[in-house]
């Protein structure tokens, strides 16, 4: 007899696939198992694997993913929904490493752990699954994620990732991704609800032009002042363009070269940042340009910062608008309008205690501050490249934090 709890997870996934209960096929939904045994309804087919199920399951089709620990590494190539569900009073459907450790993928240079490939005929929906990498095995220069969608849009909610950090070697390998998105031709993911922590490089990333991204409502805790490490908690790159919303974000303090950050925003055009909250970070939010791509006409809005050990927002790119973010205990300054940020608006912004609560170098024109409430500040405003209290630590600021990958030779490849 079904209990009310699995006649509930059966039944969302039929709603999902927008069939009627008494019409479903077996191939469009399945379920796994490690001990190859249903945890749903007994005509629901199961495996062993999660890899195994993907294989078997209709396009467009369900996963259902039992509670239990799955040692794995998954591939998905054609559009679905891949779900944990409940059983019980159990409910977590964890991804783990093999036992002989994670494997780079052939035809990529990383070694993913759910890795959506290149699908252009619909969306691929993961939820309600926690992907941990502990014991992966992995040396420095090896690149791995805990999910990494790549050429391919869909959806990812309700996911734990990680531990994502190199353990031979130790934590200063600069390696490891919680979610990547890696853009194509119209590319669109949402990451909403789900959390990324203990990673040794990026929590959440998206990147290349063509990638449109919605990062909403997770939580993102990074690693803390690892040494000479620059870890990032959110990060939009090379041309990736969306909405960072709601996000609380924290952790992310190494001091290394380029600084670690809450937020960066680096090559990417009109970037939304609002509304969220950030604690703990190197810089809270960070704009800057790379060779291909300028980081301009974006907006920083509504963000609560705390506790940044340089700058609250850097900017180093043009026409932004930062306003009503509220900023306190900013080592350097609350607003740091940098090398290269010229006509920008910062407005109704309110820093509490900083060196300066804002910071215009001497290079830059045609910003406009204006209307914002500044306290405990040691200068109101200051014209100057640093603030006495954080401009030895800085690093170079303007390039950022680049990843050095053995092996392909080039940031962050496929």
């Amino acid at each position: 007899m079904l209990t009310p709890s699995l006649r509930i997870s059966i039944a969302s996934a039929v709603i999902a696939l927008g069939l009627p209960m008494c019409c479903v096929a077996a191939s469009n939904i399945v379920q796994v198992n490690a001990n190859g045994k249903s945890c749903l309804h007994k005509k629901v087919p199961v495996y062993t694997t999660i890899q195994e199920a993907v294989n078997a399951v209709a396009s467009g089709g369900t996963v259902l993913v039992c509670p239990g620990s799955y040692p794995e590494q998954v591939t998905i190539t054609q559009p679905l929904t891949l779900r944990g569900v409940q059983s019980g009073n159990r409910d977590a459907a964890v991804v783990i490493p093999p036992a002989t450790g994670l494997k780079v993928l052939q035809g990529t240079f990383t070694a993913p752990q759910v890795f959506v490939n290149s699908i252009t005929a619909g969306p691929v929906t993961i939820e309600n699954l926690t992907v941990d990498a502990s014991h992966n095995l992995l040396g420095c220069g090896t690149l791995f994620e805990g999910v990494y969608f790549r050429d391919a849009s869909g959806s990812v909610n309700h996911v734990a990732t990680r531990n994502q950090i190199a353990t031979v070697g130790g934590k200063d390998c600069n390696t490891g991704f919680g979610i990547r998105v890696n853009g194509g031709t119209n590319v669109s993911v949402v990451v909403e609800n789900s959390s990324a922590r203990s990673y040794d490089q990026v929590g959440i990333l998206a990147q290349l032009a063509f990638a449109t991204i919605t990062i909403k409502n997770n939580s993102v805790s990074g690693p803390g002042p690892i040494k000479d490490v620059a870890t990032i908690g959110i990060w939009m790159l090379d041309g990736a363009t969306g909405l960072v919303s709601r996000n609380s974000i924290v952790n992310n303090s190494g001091l290394s070269a380029g600084g670690s950050a809450g937020i960066l925003v680096q090559g990417t055009h009109g970037a939304q940042i609002t509304g969220n909250t950030l604690g703990n970070n190197a810089y809270g939010i960070k704009f800057i340009p790379n060779p291909n791509f300028d980081a301009d006409n974006g907006s920083a809005t509504q963000n609560t910062m705390l506790g940044s050990r340089i700058d609250g927002i850097y900017l180093c790119s043009n026409n932004n608008m930062v306003q009503g973010n509220t900023i306190s205990a900013s080592a350097e300054s609350g607003v740091n309008l940098a090398c290269g940020a010229n006509n920008n608006t910062v407005t109704k912004n309110t820093v509490n205690e900083a060196c300066a609560g804002i910071l215009v170098d001497p290079s830059v024109s045609g910003n406009v501050t204006t209307s914002n409430s500044i306290f405990n500040a040691t200068t109101v405003q200051l014209t100057g490249r640093s603030c006495s209290a954080a401009g030895q630590r800085r690093g170079n600021d303007r390039k950022g934090p680049v990843l050095k990958q053995s092996g392909s030779g080039v940031p962050f490849p496929d």
